[in-house]
């Protein structure tokens, strides 16, 4: 398991207007980082480890869960976060492509050749995007992502937190 180092989770805190939002949710919340700028009675934290939703509850999240962030949440939660934050496990996915594709189709438009290639952070993180607002904002720690952005097509993308030498 990976913790996100708390800079990392102020300037997403900043970039995704926390402060300013109604409902947060992160599905993949390890020990909050990703969350340092939340008011913690609006924000939706799902961890499936133990201790780590212990120390989520000690900061006292409104609502706590452990749901299996790897596959989709109950359609109640369609379109009702207006944050959505996650930083969720980098790893394969060995979905059968069939799975993959009728999950293509639902959270990622129906991008073609997407069951060939999608991996487990970017299944959790389109599950993920499926809670949030049409008018939301999200902010989500991705590998290769000129690829991830290419998925999430539908989503409008602000700026990258990505650091590049000399501003280019």
């Amino acid at each position: 398991q990976y913790s996100t180092p708390c800079p990392i989770g102020a300037i997403v805190a900043q970039y995704t207007e926390m402060d300013s939002a109604e409902f947060i949710f992160e599905p993949s919340a390890g020990n909050g980082l990703l969350l340092v700028g939340a008011n913690p009675r609006i924000t939706h934290v799902n961890e499936i480890d133990k201790s780590r939703r212990r120390s989520l509850k000690y900061q006292g999240f409104g609502r706590i869960t452990s749901e299996n962030a790897a596959e989709p949440f109950p359609e109640l939660m369609h379109k009702v976060h207006d944050v959505v934050v996650t930083n969720p496990p980098f790893a394969s996915w060995d979905a059968p492509k069939f799975d993959k594709q009728r999950i293509a189709n639902k959270y990622f438009n129906k991008h073609q050749g997407i069951a060939n290639h999608i991996r487990l952070e970017h299944a959790m993180a389109g599950f993920a995007l499926y809670t949030m607002t049409d008018t939301g904002k999200a902010a989500i720690k991705a590998i290769k992502p000129s690829f991830f952005s290419q998925l999430f097509g539908q989503f409008r993308f602000g700026k990258s937190l990505d650091a590049k030498p000399n501003g280019g």
